[in-house]
């Protein structure tokens, strides 16, 4: 009896600590994101830029005109990046009661997807600075190495934590149930985005696998600060604690 009231007890304490503030988190990642891609559309000197079919004199045009929008794109990106490492390492700990192995993975996504779009920032930086004086091979690989980090290895960290997160979740019944049935199937294709290195045409769909993200993050995001993340199992004794009493 001891020992169920002691299991009880604890889920009921990790449950306590999932509730709150950290489920702004999430939300944040995505606002700031959202407002990075409208910062660099507003601020840009010239004509768009597409990454994944930029030439190098393109490449060359944009980051050296545009280095106001690049600067403030990059901010808010770092933003992102910070909110959503700091959301998946309390997911993780909120978590790891119920299976440390699973939260564990999706801790590391989370910290993939963030370091990733960190790594793609200063990348990015990198061009402001070198866009009109180094050679055309440098310009290309950062170019492509900041398509490829904050595009497919991105999205490969955050479907990695929606899939490990959700699994965890459903299995033990965690709340918002929708929002971690959806994650079991949104969170692999997400992952899947990062066949883009492999297969270039898959680069077009990215915007769809971020708006998937997107909305698992919101969605968990408000539950938790409506109170989500709370177990059944903690809340119904089991029928042998009942019997043991």
């Amino acid at each position: 009896m001891e020992e169920a009231v002691s299991k009880e007890g604890s889920g009921a304490r990790a449950d306590r600590g999932t509730g709150g503030r950290w489920g702004w988190w999430g939300i944040v990642f995505v606002a700031a994101f959202v407002a990075s891609i409208a910062a660099g559309g507003v601020l840009k000197a010239g004509e768009s830029l597409y990454l994944p079919e930029a030439s190098v004199t393109q490449l060359r045009d944009y980051y050296s005109a545009s280095g106001a929008a690049v600067i403030a794109q990059s901010a808010l990106q770092v933003l992102a990046a910070i909110a959503l490492y700091r959301f998946g390492y309390r997911l993780r700990a909120a978590l790891r009661p119920d299976g440390p192995r699973t939260a564990a993975v999706a801790g590391w996504g989370s910290a993939l997807a963030a370091g990733a779009l960190l790594a793609s920032v200063v990348c990015s930086l990198a061009l402001v600075q070198v866009a009109t004086s180094a050679g055309d091979a440098v310009v290309a690989g950062l170019g492509k190495t900041a398509l490829v980090l904050g595009g497919a290895i991105h999205l490969l960290g955050s479907g990695i934590l929606i899939s490990a997160a959700s699994a965890v979740a459903w299995r033990t019944r965690r709340r918002p149930r929708w929002v971690f049935g959806y994650g079991t199937f949104g969170g692999p294709l997400v992952a899947a985005s990062a066949l883009s290195i492999v297969l270039p045409p898959l680069v077009r769909p990215e915007p769809v696998f971020r708006l998937l993200a997107a909305v698992w993050l919101v969605g968990l995001g408000i539950g938790v600060l409506r109170g989500g993340l709370a177990s059944s199992r903690v809340s119904q004794p089991s029928p042998r604690a009942e019997g043991q009493a």
